[in-house]
């Protein structure tokens, strides 16, 4: 006898394989907390470099701008030194994802030492009720173009 669907040469595979189950998928664990994983300018290709008027890439978890039109929320350049006000640049994100940014730097950017920073009320699941404050570990440092 000989089935449709199999040719006569079809040999079944051995009884050790039959009845395994598949191997366990693997489960990446979500981390907890939002954080900032590099920035770098996108045209130089150079990390923690500023240059006004160039759009910079900001990778890492959870740092989705959530909601857009809110005050107070995207991405802010914060002076080392603390003197002078934080420098915004939340009109100016052209792309919006949960592990990417892309914002463009403000031309008026004075040259100096930075700390990035992004405000959001994004979790990956509900809007929180308090805004969520990251700061990127580094020191970016803005140049001349």
């Amino acid at each position: 006898m000989t089935d449709k669907n199999r040719p006569e040469y079809y040999v079944p595979p051995p009884a050790s394989y039959v009845n395994n189950s598949p191997p366990p998928k693997k489960i990446i664990a979500q981390p907890s907390e939002a954080f900032v994983d590099a920035v770098v300018d996108i045209l130089s290709e150079r990390a923690d470099l500023l240059v006004p008027g160039r759009e910079i890439r900001i990778t890492g978890t959870r740092i989705k701008v959530t909601p857009d039109d809110e005050e107070g929320l995207g991405v802010f350049f914060v002076p080392k030194t603390r003197k002078r006000a934080p420098f915004a640049s939340s009109p100016l994100i052209s792309i919006n994802e949960r592990a990417l940014l892309h914002a463009q730097v403000p031309n008026d950017l004075p040259q100096g030492s930075y700390i990035l920073r992004i405000v959001t009320r994004y979790s990956g699941t509900n809007l929180l009720k308090h805004h969520r404050v990251i700061d990127y570990k580094n020191i970016v440092s803005c140049e001349e173009r």
